[in-house]
């Protein structure tokens, strides 16, 4: 049987590609987010990818497996790099957003590394953020944390973090020089480290591999805390899971900008960082596309796209319905915290599942829309919403 997934470009449809079963390809691209895809291949619009693949004579499907197929065997090398020290075009982004919002108060309910949460708090903003993973909480904590360090102390801790360089050369060694790692937040920032480092499935760790990735991470880990704004007040984690975000009284917020957990089913579960970090699999944690759902949304546009996956696999239709189900009730959760004069901005891509196009950012569109925002911009990386 024929699997599906696909890669998605900012203001383009995303590009779908077909494996077999025995095609261990796929499995390796599973495993990553369209951004790191296309960080990985070094392409980021899909304009670039399709004036490259006519250069080549070949389809853009082909030309993007083949550029995938070459970096993931091995024949380019990759390390994920997770302190991007205000590198990322999405952090721009959403500056620009935070910076014409004029707000005071900003929630990003799927933070992630709280880039977002932490780029608020930079601009002046009381900022909030939840986020389901353990592993990423963890990471947010340390790097947040950092940030709120006076300059002084920042460049202390990054001259520390590059001192313990050597010892990355073995996993064994800088476990051991964290235990006697010096001040607060060194041990902290060198375990989100290690994290950030450790591959996402047991299978892609080799030691030359890991070695690499821990020098790198420990570089750009000192560069950020070296060259990230200051953060005068750190943003607060509210609860893991934005879906409880009912449960809390309104924190009166004014901006939200998120980009909530892909339905292209990559890994956000990180065994190994996870086992490293000593951190549990919650209730939470179970993600959005996975706990079962008995009732689809009474979206005739999102019933139909279910009822297209469903032809194909019913297993991936009822995963394709929860999704959106969760999905709806963690912006029914956030809405409940919105203020009357409340901004959302949303960073989602679409999708493909079982070989059926997933319009999750149309449906992304027509979920806000029902709880009583308008969208006032559908161009560029955020889909933009006002209450109404």
């Amino acid at each position: 049987m024929a699997r599906y997934t696909s890669v998605s470009f900012p203001g383009h449809a995303p590009v779908s590609l077909k494996f077999s079963d025995t095609d261990r390809l796929y499995a390796k691209v599973m495993e990553r987010t369209s951004a790191e895809l296309r960080d990985l291949i070094g392409i980021e619009s899909y304009e670039e990818l399709h004036r490259r693949a006519d250069s080549r004579g070949v389809s853009v499907h082909a030309f993007l497996r083949a550029e995938l197929e070459n970096a993931l065997a091995g024949g380019r090398p990759y390390v994920y790099r997770g302190w991007p020290a205000g590198s990322l075009k999405s952090e721009q982004d959403a500056r620009a957003v935070v910076r014409a919002a004029k707000a005071r108060s900003f929630l990003d309910p799927f933070a992630g590394r709280a880039n977002y949460a932490g780029a608020a708090a930079s601009e002046g903003l009381r900022s909030f953020y939840c986020e389901i993973s353990p592993v990423f909480r963890v990471i947010a904590a340390a790097r947040l944390a950092a940030l709120s360090m006076t300059r002084d102390a920042r460049r202390r801790a990054a001259a520390e973090l590059r001192a313990f360089e050597p010892a990355a050369k073995s996993l064994v060694q800088l476990q051991g020089a964290i235990v006697h790692a010096g001040r607060w937040p060194v041990p902290d920032l060198l375990r989100a480290v290690v994290a950030e480092a450790l591959p996402r499935t047991p299978g892609e760790l080799t030691m030359a591999k890991l070695n690499e990735a821990l020098s790198a991470e420990i570089r750009d880990a000192a560069a950020f805390v070296e060259q990230e704004p200051l953060i005068a007040n750190r943003p607060q984690l509210v609860c893991e899971d934005a879906r409880d975000l009912a449960l809390f009284d309104p924190l009166d917020v004014e901006l939200v900008v998120t980009n909530p957990p892909s339905l292209n089913f990559r890994s956000y579960a990180q065994p190994l960082a996870a086992a490293f970090l000593g951190v549990q699999k919650t209730r939470a944690e179970r993600s959005l596309a996975t706990h079962a759902a008995n009732e689809v949304l009474a979206i005739p546009q999102i019933v139909r796209n279910v009822a297209a996956v469903n032809r194909r696999d019913r297993r991936m239709g009822r995963v394709v319905a929860n999704y959106f189900v969760d999905l709806a009730d963690a912006f029914r959760a956030v809405s409940h915290h919105m203020s009357h004069r409340a901004t959302i901005a949303v960073e989602i891509e679409d999708s493909t599942v079982a070989g059926v196009h997933v319009d999750t950012r149309q449906h992304t569109i027509e979920i806000v829309e029902s709880l009583g925002f308008s969208l006032k911009t559908n161009g560029g990386r955020f889909l933009l919403f006002k209450r109404r």
